[in-house]
């Protein structure tokens, strides 16, 4: 029940809050919570929200659960070239 909490707060309308979730997520490494780290990345404009942005990305990357995060990174990665 407590990873759900933690994950729930993902949510959040405040950017610092979302941090705040997204670091305890990679320090716990709650694989649980892949899918919504990948919902929250679709959801960020790329061009704004730098440290989210980047923060969600390395607590993916350290999550075994990750593949579906990988496929919509390198997605994302071809628009921009």
């Amino acid at each position: 029940k407590e990873p759900a909490v933690i994950i729930n707060t993902l949510n959040d309308k405040s950017d610092d809050v979302r941090e705040a979730t997204v670091f305890s997520i990679q320090k716990l490494k709650l694989e649980e919570a892949s899918v919504d780290l990948v919902k929250l990345l679709k959801s960020l404009d790329f061009t704004k929200n730098l440290t989210l942005t980047t923060n969600a990305i390395a607590a993916l990357s350290d999550l075994e659960t990750a593949r579906e995060g990988a496929e919509f990174l390198e997605s994302k990665f071809r628009e921009k070239t």
